[in-house]
């Protein structure tokens, strides 16, 4: 592991223990079992721009094995996500798209090693339906045999004054039934932030002290209790 991806991954931590209500994590067995059996294809829903920052964390946990597609435009401009582990996703004409494919297929041919696809391709809210997704997970998959397992991600508040970010990783599902698997993810990340589920176990603590941590907030808690 590079001392850029140490750092980095440090200060991402440092966002998120700063700016969210933890990261709530569902599932992660579903996707070490995975891992142990071979290439992992995480098909995961596009919500907002810390869905990148959540990577770093679940990386780590997973045993940092795994890259990210990225917009290839995007990856153009901000080249130094390369050493971060991103991939590039270049669906500007059928040979860019190709290539593309080959150089993700080609990463994921050595065993405990994984990509992440956001399919939608774009942010949408997590409660958008449809999902409308893109074949780009299938095609991986399929051409590299590579287990898919759907991951679920949203953001909603809780008790803190910040927002608190739910993953749930579920099990396998066959390339063709990636919507229907996160669908059953989503929902259960919905449950846990309108009323918890004791399945979803802190990855990274959040904001220090939660809805204490401000005077103003206590204040305007005594207000509204009033």
């Amino acid at each position: 592991m590079s001392l850029f991806r140490t750092a980095f991954g440090a200060y991402v931590n440092f966002r998120i223990r700063r700016g969210l209500d933890g990261v709530w994590v569902r599932g992660l067995e579903h996707a070490l079992a995975a891992l142990e059996g071979g290439p992992v294809v995480f098909a995961a829903n596009h919500v907002s721009w810390w869905d990148a920052m959540l990577m770093f964390p679940l990386d780590d946990a997973l045993g940092r094995s795994s890259r990210v597609w990225m917009d290839a435009k995007n990856l153009q401009k901000h080249p130094f996500f390369r050493s971060l582990g991103a991939l590039p996703l270049d669906d500007s004409g059928p040979a860019a798209l190709r290539r593309s494919v080959r150089e993700a297929s080609d990463w994921l041919v050595a065993p405990r090693r994984s990509l992440w696809v956001f399919p939608q391709g774009r942010y949408v809210p997590s409660w958008i339906r449809p999902l409308e997704l893109r074949p780009g997970a299938m095609f991986i998959a399929r051409r590299t045999k590579a287990t898919v397992l759907p991951v679920g991600i949203a953001y909603g508040f809780r008790q803190a004054p910040t927002p608190a970010a739910a993953v749930s990783f579920g099990p396998p599902v066959h390339p063709e039934h990636v919507e229907a698997g996160l669908l059953r993810e989503l929902a259960a990340t919905d449950a846990f932030l309108t009323g918890g589920d004791p399945a979803f176990q802190p990855l990274v603590s959040g904001v220090v002290g939660g809805t204490e941590q401000s005077l103003a907030a206590r204040a305007l808690g005594l207000v509204v209790r009033t």
